[in-house]
């Protein structure tokens, strides 16, 4: 049976992008005129859960759509699904949000099962058009959440940090694409939780390419881009 999970939380995000203006609502645009997050795109992507040693514990697949509705909110959010495949069936599905806007986008990524951690680490992000100048710095107020560690994070403002470090070249469907490497970790409650660790990969045409995690036990999670339909 097929589970939705709704992630409609308060979420107080301070300072999002560094060098970002502000931008009132009104000049906004419609999800339409998203050069990635366009209403019909799906991306496939395997998920691999390895110990410290690179032995496999746990995988699946994950497809990430755009809503049908295109339709943004107040804070020019549009509404994304991750569903969770094994053995071609969906076992799971997670609807939260993304934003696209002015050649920045970020993405909340998928935190269902062997997943439940990412919720500690900066959101998938890259901006104008992933210059190495990026940076951001961010508060998650967690309100609500019980997948991970029955509910340890609740109440917690999580600090995180973000950056760019570098551009490398990624083969997809046998072709190279350039693509901005940018790192992050979180930056508080280190002794309580430990101390996490992204890497995205991140390509203007294909948008993320590449999500791996580093647990504080040295054990890791890799997502990698398999297909697109577009």
């Amino acid at each position: 049976m097929k589970k939705v999970v709704n992630y409609f939380q308060i979420f107080f995000i301070v300072s999002l992008f560094l060098f970002s203006a502000c931008k009132s609502p009104s000049a906004s645009k419609s999800p339409s005129d998203n050069k990635i997050l366009k209403v019909g795109r799906e991306w496939t992507y395997s998920a691999v859960d390895y110990d410290k040693l690179g032995n496999v514990n746990d995988s699946l697949t994950l497809i990430l759509k755009v809503d049908s509705s295109g339709k943004k909110n107040f804070f020019n959010q549009i509404r994304i699904i991750w569903d969770y495949k094994r053995n071609g069936k969906v076992i799971e599905s997670e609807i939260t949000l993304a934003y696209e806007e002015n050649n920045q986008i970020s993405i909340h990524p998928p935190r269902e099962l062997f997943l439940s951690f990412t919720e500690i680490l900066p959101f998938p992000a890259s901006g104008n058009p992933g210059y190495l100048t990026y940076e951001s710095r961010g508060e998650l107020h967690v309100i609500k959440y019980k997948d991970y560690k029955d509910g340890i994070l609740e109440g917690k403002i999580i600090t995180r940090y973000l950056h760019a470090v570098d551009t490398t070249i990624y083969n997809f469907a046998n072709k190279n694409y350039r693509c901005w490497i940018l790192e992050g970790e979180n930056t508080n409650y280190i002794e309580e939780l430990g101390q996490f660790k992204c890497k995205y990969l991140f390509n203007e045409e294909l948008g993320f390419v590449n999500l791996t995690y580093y647990k504080p036990d040295s054990s890791f999670v890799v997502i990698e881009l398999k297909s697109i339909n577009f």
